[in-house]
Order: C-alpha cells, then sequence, then structure tokens
C-alpha cells in the first residue's frame, strides 16, 4: 500500500506493513552564493511549497539524491 507522507509523519514507522511505501516530493534549488540545498515536503505540496516550507536534507542525503550539485563544486548550504 501507497502511505501519504502527511499519514507517515503523523503515525510513524508503526503504520507501515511489509510492502508499504511512503510518498514523498523532494527538490534541491541552486543558490546565489555558489551553494545549494534540497528539502522533502509532502507529496501533493507544490514545489514551490516544498523549497519554502519543507525540511531541510542532510548533506548526506542530499548528495546521494541530487549528485551532480556536489560534482560541480557547489558548498551544500548550512
Amino acid at each position: 500500500m501507497i502511505i501519504p507522507y502527511s499519514a507517515y509523519y503523523r503515525e510513524g514507522p508503526g503504520l507501515l506493513g511489509p510492502g508499504d511505501a511512503v510518498l514523498i516530493k523532494v527538490c534541491a534549488t541552486r543558490g546565489f552564493d555558489n551553494d545549494w540545498a534540497a528539502y522533502k515536503g509532502f507529496s501533493y505540496w507544490t514545489d514551490d511549497e516544498v523549497l519554502t516550507s519543507g525540511d531541510k536534507l542532510s548533506e548526506d542525503a542530499a548528495v546521494a539524491l541530487f549528485p551532480s550539485f556536489a560534482q560541480a563544486g557547489l558548498a551544500y548550504r548550512p
């Protein structure tokens, strides 16, 4: 079963059964100071909502999902 992130966020991992999946949206953005960042949010949010209201990913998670930003020499925004 596909579980919306909003339900997972409220209920936690106990909501998931074998084979269940959680939907989230992840967006990366390039900054204005040779930097970048990535954010996660609800799957039904627009990209702009994720970038302005989402939770920032750790640098390790962001680089795993968007390696080209790091490979381009951009610094991950603290």
